[in-house]
């Protein structure tokens, strides 16, 4: 599990829309999940172990699963 949260600790870290001053805005990434944000799904889709565990493959497309 800690290696999950260091993948979607450092692919959220990557993105400048998510952070402030090396920290994570919990909240924008909240609210950006919850609208399913185009931009945040495509960065969680860039990681294998991300991608397996928030995602499901169903007729060659991923849908989120949780």
């Amino acid at each position: 599990m800690q290696n999950l949260l260091d993948d979607l600790t450092a692919l959220l870290q990557a993105e400048q829309a998510f952070i402030s001053d090396g920290a994570i805005l919990k909240n924008v990434v909240i609210e950006a999940a919850l609208n399913m944000d185009a931009r945040l799904l495509e960065l969680l889709m860039q990681s294998d172990t991300i991608k397996d565990h928030f995602f499901t493959p169903v007729a060659g497309r991923w849908f989120s699963t949780r």
